[in-house]
């Protein structure tokens, strides 16, 4: 049985790291004049999009940026970029996303604007599809020399490459959990009935290289398993370490941070008692684990904290964020609890009581913002029969937010827009009593000059009636109206076809939502007719897109489709 696992972990880990899915934490040398850009990427299933997510963190100023990310195109196919949510505001882009680069794994971003901006946060978000085969793939983020500069001075970033983690079938976890139960079952049984601390450290050392390498993988077993085959032979394993060495101890949680936070009020509940297991496990003989600290934090330090940015699907949900940390008394430095960082040997599962201000909730999702990234890892906690108290498998400890989320109400939104040039962005937004609620910014998929159809679809809308707003450069604003939202809504099956594919007006050179003779006159000035973007001096009257400012824009902008027309706005209920 040990082969039969040790097979399929080297398997696992010969497509991805021990790290998490999401960036490990980057070591920033102090130096002010650069910054660290990591890159980010959710875990997904065969055939989803998922987002990779290029960020700047300790940001000395950008007036210009560039990097590169290379990625495996066996496991992903990129699809379409944008730079929605940006920290930078004001930076033009411009993307290498042709066919020959990104068909062999790389794409390239660059930007630039007038002034200096140190804002840190977001840079840039690149989509991909999962084509599925092995278990993941690196996400490789590089700079070139002056790519990055302050005005007056070049600069080179540090960067962080990411990790994506294919999400594992239900076949996978079956087979993960059925081989790794008999490897477990081996450890306990070589403890027999009064092991010594060789017994002991030589079982934990089993199971720490059953896991290493793939905990994230167990970690999701461990999530996804309704019998709780593998939680109940580690439980069972500890037990026997601490009922034979209590040196090893049970690790009870520390409280004394809890207050009157509505975790204490949970735990004045009935059988409320905190349950850690695999803790024990992650013992060496360096390293003895000793507590397991957990704190409240204040909403506020959250939603106004830039560097724990809560999710949009998330933004109006109720919170309740919480510090957990793991101790541990080191060889090097006895009689002193340090902080355990980095990736455990073993998975940590938690069941702790459910918040009171949750307690009915159907499904709560933990956001884990592990250290140095801005993207959170979702956990779906298990919730027991009676509602009161949840369970949750990871692989380190931080910063923790467990958010209430009634799926029931979140839809989706699903609409097609047709527009000229793939080189300018859309941006779509859901507006309520004229706030922006929801915002896409993408670019299109590289393609030909001509008019082209893209699809868009915003996730996690509440139910409520708002107002779509679709923009795009050198195009006319198009509004839809009382887009009531209490199912998901496909515009597709809209019975106007004024609704079903959104055409966006094009010929808007300045930008006033009209286009008219002062467009015409900017096209045909001198300046630009007839000339590349690159020797034009307004790049936006290319309106096709093809690099070139000539009679074919001339003829999109004269057209009386455009000519003459201004903003479109249509209701969705009639």
């Amino acid at each position: 049985m040990r082969t039969a696992i040790k097979t399929l972990c080297l398997i696992l880990a010969a497509a991805i790291a021990a790290s998490s899915v999401f960036i490990a934490s980057a070591s920033y040398s102090g130096d002010p004049d650069h910054g660290i850009v990591t890159v980010a990427i959710e875990s997904g299933k065969t055939g989803e999009i998922v987002t990779a997510t290029v960020y700047i963190e300790n940001n000395p100023g950008i007036a210009t940026m560039g990097f590169t990310l290379e990625f495996d195109f066996n496991v992903l196919e990129y699809v379409s970029s944008n730079a929605s949510g940006a920290a930078i505001g004001g930076m033009s882009y411009a993307v290498s996303d042709f066919p020959v680069m990104v068909n062999n794994g790389k794409f390239r971003v660059t930007g630039y604007q007038i002034t200096e901006d140190s804002s840190s946060g977001v840079l840039y978000n690149i989509n991909f599809k999962v084509k599925g085969g092995t278990k993941g793939c690196n996400l490789m983020l590089s700079c070139e020399e002056g790519d990055f500069s302050r005005i007056g001075a070049d600069y080179t970033p540090e960067v962080v490459d990411g990790k994506f983690i294919r999400e594992l079938t239900p076949a996978e976890v079956e087979l993960l959990i059925d081989e790794a139960s008999g490897d477990l079952d081996e450890a306990l049984t070589s403890l027999g009935a009064d092991p010594s601390d060789d017994d002991i450290y030589e079982a934990i050392g089993s199971v720490q290289e059953l896991f290493g390498g793939v905990e994230e993988e167990f970690a999701k077993a461990i999530e996804k398993d309704e019998d709780d085959t593998i939680l109940d032979l580690l439980r069972d394993i500890e037990e026997k370490i601490v009922a034979a060495n209590g040196d090893f101890g049970v690790i009870t949680p520390d409280l004394s941070s809890v207050g009157d936070s509505e975790l204490a009020l949970a735990l004045g509940t009935e059988d409320a008692a905190i349950e850690v297991v695999g803790a024990v496990l992650n013992n060496t003989e360096d390293q003895k684990i000793t507590k397991l600290d957990i704190a409240p934090l204040n909403e506020s330090d959250i939603k106004n904290n830039s560097n724990l940015p809560i999710p949009g699907a998330y933004s109006e949900a109720a919170i309740f964020p919480l510090e957990i940390k793991l101790y541990a008394e080191f060889a090097n430095n006895p009689g002193e609890s340090e902080p355990v960082t980095g990736t455990l040997a073993v998975p940590i599962t938690i069941t702790m009581p459910i918040p009171q201000a949750f307690i009915g909730s159907k499904s709560i999702i933990i956001l884990h913002y592990k250290e140095g990234s801005l993207v959170p890892e979702e956990i779906r906690a298990k919730i027991n029969e009676n509602g009161t108290m949840m369970t949750f498998t990871v692989t380190s400890f931080s910063t923790f937010v467990f958010v209430d989320v009634d799926e029931d109400e979140m839809f989706s939104v699903s609409f097609s827009v047709r527009s000229y040039n793939r080189s300018n962005p859309i941006t779509v937004q859901l507006v309520k009593d004229g706030t922006v609620i929801h915002e896409i910014t993408e670019y299109a998929p590289a393609g030909g000059s001509g008019q082209f159809v893209q699809d868009f679809t915003i996730r996690g809308v509440t139910a409520d009636m708002y107002t779509l707003v679709v923009t795009k450069p050198v195009h006319t604003k198009f509004v839809v109206d009382n887009v009531e939202v209490n199912k998901d809504v496909v515009m597709r099956n809209h019975p106007r076809s004024a609704i079903q594919v959104i055409t966006l007006l094009c010929g808007d050179i300045d930008g006033n939502n009209l286009i008219n003779a002062s467009d015409l006159a900017l096209l045909t000035n001198s300046l630009n007719y007839m000339k590349s973007t690159n020797e034009s001096a307004n790049p936006l009257a290319d309106l096709n897109g093809d690099g070139l400012i000539n009679a074919s824009d001339l003829a999109i902008l004269t057209n009386s489709i455009n000519y003459m027309k201004g903003i479109i706005e249509e209701d969705y209920k009639k």
